[in-house]
């Protein structure tokens, strides 16, 4: 799949390599429009047979030597720059080599040029010696066949599931009817989103089956919509089962209308009376668009589609004012009880297979089709031998590769993937070289697509957008999963479903994308490009024979990396990716700087501390990810990586209410301005040569975020000049040296205008004013300002704020929100208000907040006035609040409060007992006279809320 990078690339690499000095020579340009002509057939070849949803042995043979030769020859034109070829050794491979020793010298150019026309005869010798294959039989195949046949039938048996069959659907069917039965004449589109496999098509089948929906309109059609669909056939689908319903035959002329036509009479009949229209699996807005034209909007007309793309499902549920039901996993409930139904056709599981039972369950997580699926295999199993349930448990992924009986489940489910655009597919792959259950921080992700060159520059956007929009591509297919999300709604971090991860496995070896090593003795092809080595380096000996290793990743590891040491020259010479996040590692090695092809480099959470001026050597390097190790100074040779984007030195020290500073970041070099193509820059101390590194940022154009400690209050309009510069900044945090320093930040300036995070800490004389001007400001967090005039004011008209918190931000008595302000704000955050007695809520004030967490404001003994205004409330906490405020709330005669509050669903009130713990006591624990729970809260733990506890 990340062959299309890797010959984008190659293609470049030779016209840089040859266009110097090549037109002194006759038939050179020849050759290398050859070299580029094959190098297109390899290309276009791979790309078709990949298309397919399944190859056969034959053709994926053919296929791998392709890749091969690609491969082969991304690797000569690599070391180049590194080194001398190696004359040793033979084959097309060592061929290559021993042509770009020549390089060397600046008097061999005809040499050069008999070396390109060898290249050239070399790629046509191993072409001709490859075995042909018609593309064109691709697909037509017995396998091919069966895949499509058993899809059919699968989703043929889908609908004919019988009711006690069924688990976790009747509240979705009764959902759904009350939405497609509401009496609105209006078109109105349900959209049923969701991964493939949790039921929608069966859900919707029961819905549209429903007596109350088939008395309720008029004319009835069920469509399932294949990706490669025609107009022309779909409409006469249609016409056919409208005409049904009048028992009366299709008229004859319709067979030869045209797609125009044929719309035209649709929407004609769809006219005469109110319709209910399903459209399954709709894989594309394309497919949606050429539809939608046909339906009448004004008589009471319903579309119920069904789509794995969550684009697909949002757009059209908005268009028409609908509905977007996003279809969700069973419970753990839900589970058990459908797989006891599946695999014992009662809802008990003997006592001795619970255990397994459980650990199966787990990996299907809540997905109806891997729970049917699996429970089926059981069912074939002895039930009083748990060794073989044990068995599939442990090789549950030998399973899916191996067993007939399972192999519907992943076709279907990976379905998604083949539809996926080529470049993509790479993408998702790369989930593959994770540990399972492994929530992926979505920025590594792109970080790291990036470098492998999945994701390159388009038209006006960066290769770290066009990451982010393949990333969105794979959530809004619902092939990954949102783990976790900020609170102004980006997304943090996301993870596979167990099954898919396991299925990706298998298709990343199938196509030698990657290979991952989790025990001692793991046999490895030796054409691996990307290793992936959990828990233990035993077999790190084995590296030593990959040559074309470009990625290598280890998580979990517990022994020494001393082994490494003496490995990184001879194995480690053509990576791009080296990621050590976590690894066990106080020394930074100096043989990485050997690596000079390397573009991204992790040292996060190690305990290097120390960065060697060596590190210049990595010319290559876009992103140098050092967070939270112990390194706080860069050598200035840092400056001579020029293809910098990400440059990441910091760490935190979170203690349950933290110091003024709890964020550490390094000693920039003064000229750090040099670094002119970094994106992201955190955390840089100004403590030295402060006002000339203020002046540097401003040379910094392509900054998205920023990140500064340790700033004085003589670098303020210096930096505001600067700031003023970086039109592309997003997100901007500051900290000043000390609690008392003052940030001077009151310039008149233009802050840029994508700034959507904001982050002081430090004391203001008055909040800028510059800050009210920034309207796509989200989140914004002030700590330690001090404050003698009223921020809210000031704040409330901030068209899209959506977070707001303030830690000893203003010194006043009374805080008020009024009617108007906050239109957009869900989160507010109240710390240390040490003067604080009031709050006041008008009605239309904060009309979406939905939680409110007031903290350490020991002059506060009332919950705020018009708190009852706030009906979108969620969450109410309170943190180290005064006794006599938390008994106003008691639901007893004596909690005067309770009424106002009794509309949140969460009202909580918190204690730190020290030792990592909070005692934190919901509302209603008042009124039984309970002892408090204790929820432990590790100290390490980085919230969004709350961020400085």
């Amino acid at each position: 799949m990340a062959e299309g990078a890797t010959l984008a690339f190659v293609l470049d690499k030779l016209y840089s390599i040859f266009q110097v000095g090549v037109h002194h020579f006759s038939g050179v340009h020849e050759d290398v429009k050859f070299i580029r002509r094959k190098l297109d057939e390899i290309w276009a070849f791979h790309r078709a047979a990949a298309t397919g949803e399944r190859m056969d042995p034959e053709l994926q043979k053919f296929v791998g030597k392709l890749r091969d030769v690609l491969h082969c020859t991304e690797d000569v034109l690599n070391q180049l720059p590194v080194h001398a070829a190696n004359n040793n050794g033979c084959g097309f491979h060592s061929f290559l080599l021993k042509i770009y020793t020549s390089f060397k010298k600046q008097n061999v150019y005809h040499q050069n040029a008999a070396n390109i026309h060898r290249i050239k005869l070399e790629i046509d010798t191993i072409l001709d010696q490859l075995p042909k294959y018609d593309i064109s039989k691709k697909g037509k195949g017995s396998s091919s066949t069966s895949a499509a046949e058993t899809w059919i039938d699968q989703r043929e048996q889908a609908l004919l599931l019988e009711e006690q069959e069924l688990v976790g659907i009747e509240n979705h069917r009764e959902q759904l009817i009350t939405w497609l039965a509401d009496g609105d004449s209006k078109l109105k589109i349900i959209a049923i989103c969701g991964m493939g496999g949790l039921g929608k098509t069966t859900l919707a089948k029961k819905v549209y089956d429903d007596s109350r929906v088939k008395k309720h309109f008029h004319f009835h059609v069920w469509i399932t919509v294949s990706e490669s669909f025609k107009i022309t056939d779909l409409l006469k689908d249609m016409m056919q089962q409208l005409y049904a319903e009048f028992k009366q035959p299709v008229p004859q002329e319709v067979e030869t209308m045209k797609s125009t036509k044929l719309k035209e009479v649709v929407k004609n009949f769809l006219r005469q009376g109110s319709y209910i229209l399903v459209l399954d699996d709709v894989w594309s807005l394309g497919a949606w668009n050429s539809i939608k034209s046909v339906l009448p909007r004004g008589n009471g007309g319903r579309v119920m589609l069904t789509t794995r793309d969550a684009a697909v499902s949002s757009t059209s549920s908005k268009e028409f004012n609908g509905h977007n039901f996003e279809l969700k996993p069973l419970s753990a409930k839900e589970s058990e009880e459908l797989f006891n139904k599946r695999t014992f056709k009662k809802e008990i599981c003997p006592p001795y297979l619970q255990k397994v039972s459980q650990s199966i369950l787990e990996k299907c997580e809540g997905l109806p089709l891997a729970i049917i699926a699996i429970s089926g295999l059981l069912f074939t199993k002895n039930k009083s031998l748990p060794d073989e349930w044990e068995m599939v448990d442990r090789s549950l992924g030998a399973e899916l590769r191996d067993n007939n009986e399972i192999e519907f489940m992943k076709e279907i489910l990976f379905l998604s993937y083949e539809k996926l655009p080529y470049i993509v597919k790479s993408c998702f792959l790369y989930f593959s070289i994770f540990p399972e259950g492994h929530p992926i921080e979505c920025m590594r992700l792109i970080r790291l697509w990036v470098a492998e060159r999945f994701a390159e520059v388009m038209e006006e956007r960066t290769a770290e957008e066009v990451a982010q929009g393949y990333l969105k591509m794979l959530l809004d297919r619902n092939l990954i999963q949102v783990a976790k999300r900020t609170s102004d709604g980006r997304v943090k971090t996301c993870r596979v479903h167990d099954i898919l991860h396991k299925i990706s496995i298998l298709k990343s070896k199938d196509q030698n994308f990657s290979a991952v090593a989790k025990q001692q003795d793991e046999v490895w092809p030796e054409t691996v490009r990307r290793l992936s080595i959990h828990n233990t380096m035993q077999n790190i000996k084995q590296i030593k024979t990959f040559s074309q290793l470009r990625s290598l990743f280890m998580f979990g590891l517990t022994d020494s990396l001393s082994s490494m040491h003496t490995s990184f020259p001879e194995s480690f010479g053509m990576l791009n990716v080296l990621d050590l996040q976590g690894a066990p590692l106080e020394i930074f090695p100096a043989e990485i700087v050997k690596l000079s092809l390397l573009r991204y480099l992790s040292l996060k959470n190690t305990m290097v501390g120390i960065i060697p001026p060596s590190i210049g050597k990595l010319r290559n390097l876009q992103t140098l990810d050092l967070k939270h190790s112990y390194v706080s100074k860069l050598p200035i040779t840092i400056l001579k990586l020029k293809k910098l984007h990400h440059l990441l030195v910091y760490r935190y020290e979170f203690e349950p209410y933290a110091h003024f500073n709890y964020k550490y970041g390094f000693e920039a070099p003064a000229k750090i301005g040099e670094l002119k193509n970094l994106q992201k820059l955190c955390f840089i101390e100004a403590n030295k040569e402060s006002h000339i590194i203020m002046t540097e940022l401003g040379k910094l154009k392509e900054l998205r975020r920023l990140g500064i400690t340790k700033l004085r209050r003589e670098d303020g309009k210096v930096l505001c000049s600067s700031i003023q510069k970086l039109s592309k900044l997003r997100a901007l945090s500051i900290t000043a040296v000390k609690e008392e320093e003052i940030i001077d930040l009151q310039c008149q300036f233009s802050p840029p205008q994508h700034l959507q995070r904001l982050y002081l800490t430090g004391r203001l004389e008055k909040l800028p004013e510059w800050i009210t001007m920034v309207n796509r400001l989200v989140k914004l967090f002030l700590k330690g300002s001090r404050l003698k005039q009223d921020p809210f004011t000031d704040l409330q008209h901030l068209p899209n704020l959506i977070h707001l918190e303030l830690l000893q931000a203003f010194d006043g008595e009374i805080v008020s929100f009024a009617t108007g302000g906050f239109q957009k704000l869900k989160i507010l955050g109240l710390d240390k208000f040490n003067d604080l007695k009031s709050i006041h809520v008008e009605k239309g004030a904060m009309p979406r907040l939905e939680k409110l967490i007031i903290q350490r404001c020991n002059s506060l003994r009332k919950v705020p006035s018009g708190i009852e205004h706030l009906t979108k409330l969620k969450v109410l906490e309170f943190f180290e609040m005064p006794d006599e405020l938390i008994r106003t709330l008691s639901p007893n005669e004596q909690g005067e409060d309770f009424s106002r509050v009794a509309h949140i669903p969460q009202v909580n009130s918190s204690y730190w007992r020290g030792g990592g713990v909070w005692d934190i006591r919901p509302l209603q624990m008042y009124s039984e006279g309970e002892s408090s729970s204790s929820h432990e809260i590790a100290k390490n733990s980085h919230e969004p809320l709350n961020c400085w506890k």
